[in-house]
């Protein structure tokens, strides 16, 4: 073979190995010991709003503005779901252990974020976190670290789960996506799902979700909000519209959204 066919071929087979590397699945794991607690495993800090959000008494609409002065940490919401999970699938923590040095902190957050995104380690496979109960006592005394180290703003712009939201959303294809998900948390996989209104931008954003309770046909998602990770969020789904409904919040007036899991092969 040539070196002009090997190079004409090499972006084709580029393309075959993200394809095939995004329907990979993982592998059967060990469940976790406990159910995710955004209280415990959430982050102490938010991801910070780049815009002030604030009803038009007129108008009844959402409006913005720029906050001022700019938010040092915004954009980040799905880099701070994405390393939630990896925490909780990925580490444990040993409060009675003497507390590291940074340089060791970031090497041991480095090993939980590079991990295999789609899997949950077994007992004595975990990375060892000393001197903390737990990701929200660690993220309060190391903040500055685990920014330093979590995910970029960049990468919420370009995660290639985005294409997705272009098209549109059928009833039917959020009925089984609704479907998929409560699955999956059954597994105790923790999805990570996007949340849009293309082509309207009034909300584009990311919630981790950790438990699911259905009843007469509406299904209510309890969900970790990198904007807010003092309150669990409500994302509840009617089963008879095919609707996703998201609630009121400081960034949203609240109604429909589209939902669909991002984040599900091993390739971040």
């Amino acid at each position: 073979m040539t070196w002009s066919v090997r190079r004409m071929l090499f972006p084709l087979f580029l393309l075959v190995f993200f394809v095939c590397a995004g329907c990979q699945t993982c592998p059967p794991g060990p469940l976790p010991e406990r159910a995710f607690c955004p209280e415990l495993d959430g982050m102490a800090y938010p991801n910070q709003l780049a815009w002030a959000y604030q009803i038009n008494p007129a108008t009844g609409r959402m409006e913005t503005k720029r906050r001022e002065p700019a938010p040092t940490y915004s954009l980040h919401c799905f880099g701070m779901a994405r390393d939630v999970r990896q925490f909780f699938r990925q580490s444990q923590f040993a409060p009675s252990a003497s507390k590291a040095s940074e340089m060791e902190y970031r090497e041991l957050i480095r090993k939980v974020l590079d991990r295999d995104s789609r899997c949950e380690a077994g007992q004595g496979t975990r990375v060892m976190i000393p001197g903390f109960k737990n990701l929200h006592e660690f993220s309060q005394a190391e903040e500055k670290l685990l920014k330093s180290e979590g995910g970029r703003a960049w990468q919420s712009f370009f995660q290639r789960g985005n294409w997705r939201m272009v098209f549109p959303f059928s009833r039917n294809h959020q009925r089984r996506e609704a479907a998929r998900l409560e699955r999956e948390l059954e597994e105790h996989r923790l999805p990570i799902v996007h949340v849009v209104r293309f082509p309207a931008l009034t909300i584009n954003h990311v919630v981790l979700l950790f438990q699911a309770v259905s009843r007469h046909g509406v299904t209510e998602f309890s969900a970790y909000d990198p904007n807010d990770p003092t309150t669990p969020l409500r994302l509840r789904f009617d089963s008879g519209n095919g609707r996703f409904e998201f609630p009121a919040t400081s960034y949203f007036q609240g109604g429909r959204v589209d939902v669909y899991e991002i984040y599900r092969s091993a390739i971040y």
